[in-house]
């Protein structure tokens, strides 16, 4: 299972490709969204209708919000992570006690940075898209089709990533 972050669907609908949702699908894993990011974080008309959407058709699975108690412990821990991050990675681990394999899509460097020192397996949008080219889901055109527009946006590239 993939556990989207607001960022994700969000660079998504900025750039005007919600196929892109399909595609990570036929990478073989369940996305999925928790639900405070639906509710409070996907707001923009076009970023809500691809979710609903996807949602409805089955390809994003919405998961159900961890008690807030426990989210505003973790919060507590890490103040500078917005309430969607904390979310993800919450799920995360709850999920992965289940023996289940868990990613989380982590565009944001506090989060990635967090992630890490909390053993949380991550990947971002690109790493996404790279994975979609390696495995012949995405053509090398579409890919860089799809990187400029994410350049061109305000998509923000981790600073290791050159292309």
């Amino acid at each position: 299972m993939k556990i989207l972050d607001a960022s994700t669907i969000i660079a998504i609908s900025k750039i005007k490709c919600p196929e892109l949702i399909e595609k990570i699908g036929l990478l073989g894993h369940v996305l999925a969204i928790p639900s405070y990011i639906v509710k409070y974080e996907l707001l923009d008309k076009n970023t809500s209708k691809i979710t609903e959407m996807y949602v409805q058709s089955g390809k994003i699975q919405i998961l159900k919000n961890n008690p807030v108690k426990e989210i505003l412990e973790f919060k507590k821990d890490f103040p500078r992570l917005g309430m969607g991050e904390c979310y993800s990675m919450l799920a995360y681990q709850k999920l992965r006690g289940t023996g289940e394999r868990v990613y989380c899509i982590l565009d944001d460097y506090k989060a990635r940075k967090n992630a890490t020192k909390l053993g949380i397996k991550f990947t971002g949008l690109i790493g996404l898209l790279l994975m979609m080219k390696q495995k012949d889901i995405m053509s090398g055109y579409e890919f860089d089709k799809v990187v400029k527009l994410l350049k061109d946006s305000n998509f923000r590239f981790p600073a290791d990533v050159v292309m």
